[in-house]
């Protein structure tokens, strides 16, 4: 989708085709997802997370709602994730969140 594309009714549209927004190109796209597969907002929310990198704080979803998330979508793209989260979590010894939880 195109920037131009998110206004405030396609924002808040419930139709499929503005589920995401994406602004940039890779490998520094930004993907804007209005609803996630699998998820409920409420629930995600009281599990959000932290990411911080220098002066930049941002909320993200928590680890495994993620998971969840990737493993109701039942494309490759995402069963790939899956694995490559998982490896890099236990190489890296990172807790598998990934963040700093509230």
């Amino acid at each position: 989708m195109q920037i131009f594309d998110m206004t405030e009714s396609n924002f808040l549209s419930e139709s499929e085709e503005y589920e995401v927004f994406r602004f940039g190109m890779t490998p520094s796209r930004i993907d804007l997802m209005t609803t996630v597969k699998d998820l409920i907002f409420e629930d995600c929310y009281k599990n959000v997370g932290w990411f911080f990198d220098k002066e930049i704080k941002v909320k993200v979803i928590h680890y495994n709602q993620l998971i969840q998330s990737k493993n109701a979508s039942c494309r490759l793209k995402d069963k790939l994730d899956i694995e490559n989260l998982s490896k890099n979590s236990c190489i890296l010894g990172l807790n598998p969140a990934f963040i700093t939880l509230k």
